[in-house]
């Protein structure tokens, strides 16, 4: 709260891209904590969509622009279509309402006749002249060919029917809300139900695991992939909370497969968090190696951020914002597999533990001038911790562990 802040305009620079197709979601869970990580070409395809699009445009992907195009939908016909690249197009809509006119409709406030896309418009526009194809006792059938079955109603029996082919609803509702739990992030545990948010000081890690998942038609092949998925959280996730690390995401994106996580933590701290975060890339790093036979490349920063809950109560998630974690991301990238790569101050906390390398100088988007990137190598002969060889950012950092552990 005692932080000044420069009052100036900001502008807002949006780049989208949209996709879709057939995805797969995966559950993978070391102890008490789960990720949902979803696999699919539509992850691709968005982000060279997004990476296409400029300031303020949307481009879409091959697949959404037939769909679009399909003869017979309304909205299609007032969209213009624009090439970009290898059928990427550029998508604007010339007499788009208003965005506080559609989301008054959205919302239910306004249903004005001036406006023929409504709610029931949209949603008709989505499925018309598609196939919903349900499951039932094991038969698939198509909606498009039930007379006199509401469609919402048949999907709806559908589902129930699934479910009561394998447990009971009130089974599932519980597996279902034991497993969700899992997926709340260990700072906000404490806090269901209410917002809560800080600035504070944190080393953030970046890790990109050289494995490309991908879907088949074999079911033999997705259980490899499930397994190597799981293998490879397992892997990070212990070398990270073994060290009172906190576990961040785990994700596929445009960037490949990114695990991130953070060291000091409000209820995480420990005597020197950035020493921590090294061995834990560290050891992270030899065992995806040996068990795996996978490398992977490492960004280590440390910084004021943001930590805490962002959207509403019913739908909100646990993030980290700032300089801080966009230069870890950086870091991850710039860097070569095999390499783990760490910011000045990082260096500087730890030099006398490490042997250090400037491995690199980058222009990074988003900094000034050149950012060194620096490899700690291996530990040197006179690391001997019982001297308390400590100085004063180590010695803030243990006196605000005991307080915080007074509270």
């Amino acid at each position: 709260k005692y932080e000044e802040y420069e009052d100036k305009e900001a502008t807002l620079n949006v780049y989208c891209g949209v996709a879709e197709g057939v995805m797969a979601g995966v559950n993978v869970i070391v102890t008490d904590y789960a990720e949902f990580f979803l696999i699919g070409k539509p992850l691709s395809d968005v982000a060279t969509a997004e990476g296409l699009a400029e300031k303020g445009e949307l481009v879409i992907s091959p697949s959404v622009s037939k769909i679009l195009r399909k003869e017979g939908s309304r909205i299609a016909s007032e969209l213009k279509f624009e090439s970009v690249q290898n059928n990427f197009c550029k998508v604007t809509w010339p007499n788009c309402p208003g965005a506080s006119d559609i989301i008054s409709i959205f919302l239910g406030v306004v249903d004005p006749p001036e406006f023929k896309y409504c709610n029931s418009a949209l949603i008709a526009d989505m499925v018309s002249g598609s196939n919903v194809r349900m499951a039932k006792q094991g038969e698939i059938c198509d909606s498009n060919e039930s007379e006199g079955v509401d469609e919402a109603d048949s999907i709806e029996t559908a589902r129930m029917n699934c479910l009561d082919s394998y447990q009971s609803k009130e089974a599932t509702q519980q597996e279902v809300t034991n497993l969700l739990s899992c997926h709340f992030h260990k700072a906000t545990r404490g806090t269901i139900g209410q917002l809560s948010a800080e600035l504070r000081r944190v080393i953030v890690i970046f890790v990109k695991i050289m494995y490309e998942p991908s879907l088949s038609t074999n079911e033999a092949k997705d259980a490899e992939t499930l397994s190597n998925l799981q293998n490879i959280f397992t892997i990070l996730a212990e070398s990270v909370n073994s060290r009172s690390g906190q576990v961040r995401q785990f994700i596929s994106d445009d960037k490949g497969t990114v695990f991130i996580a953070s060291f000091g933590l409000r209820g995480s701290m420990t005597s020197n968090s950035s020493a921590s975060a090294i061995a834990a890339a560290q050891e992270a790093q030899k065992n995806l190696s040996n068990a795996l036979d996978l490398q992977c490349s490492i960004g280590i920063t440390r910084g004021k951020i943001f930590c805490g809950q962002v959207g509403s109560i019913e739908r909100y998630e646990y993030t980290l914002l700032g300089p801080t974690v966009n230069l870890a991301a950086r870091f991850m990238c710039a860097g070569s597999p095999g390499q783990i790569n760490c910011d000045e101050e990082i260096m500087r906390e730890n030099e006398f533990r490490y042997n250090f390398l400037i491995s690199a100088r980058h222009k990074l988007k988003g900094f000034k001038g050149e950012v060194s990137l620096y490899m700690p190598l291996q530990k040197k002969g006179n690391d001997d911790l019982g001297k308390l060889l400590v100085r004063k950012r180590e010695k803030e950092e243990l006196l605000h562990h005991v307080l915080e552990q007074q509270l």
